[in-house]
């Protein structure tokens, strides 16, 4: 007669060995920067009379703040004209601040030839509410060029 040992599979002793072994890699690799016992620094809140611009206000008040981006103005732009002249492209035109606030301006002229920028010029100023300027940029470009195009965009004082 023949006698059948069992063979047990060692698959629970596996699982729990790999198992193990992946949570300590993991929790070696998934830390911070700042040992474990020192806890991130959390930010205070601002009190109520900071918040109502009480004492404490100063705290709150030296945060920096962004300022905002540029944003296009073409409505801004009430006359433009860009012609070759004498072998060099020159571009002129007149810029109205509709804000209700001073306003920084920025008009860059571009040529192209074809896909590809040919020459570029830049002014910028300072207008006050409702005020106007011109401006004549004589030389944008004195290479070949398809077309001249303006560029207006402004931005809070």
């Amino acid at each position: 007669m023949r006698v059948r040992t069992a063979v047990r599979p060692r698959l629970p002793f596996l699982t729990t060995a790999l198992v193990a072994g992946l949570a300590l890699v993991l929790g070696a690799c998934g830390g911070s920067d700042q040992p474990a016992s020192q806890p991130a620094p959390a930010k205070a809140a601002p009190t109520a009379s900071a918040a109502a611009g009480g004492p404490g206000a100063g705290a709150a008040a030296a945060q920096p703040v962004a300022a905002p981006a540029p944003t296009a103005a073409p409505a801004d732009l009430a006359y433009f004209s860009c012609a070759r002249r004498h072998g060099a492209w020159s571009a002129r035109g007149d810029v109205t601040n509709s804000a209700k606030d001073p306003m920084v301006y920025t008009v860059t002229v571009v040529t192209v030839s074809g896909t590809a920028i040919a020459g570029e010029d830049t002014s910028r100023f300072l207008l006050k509410p409702g005020a106007s300027t011109s401006f004549d940029l004589p030389a944008v470009s004195t290479g070949p060029a398809d077309e001249c195009m303006p560029r207006l965009v402004r931005e809070p004082r």
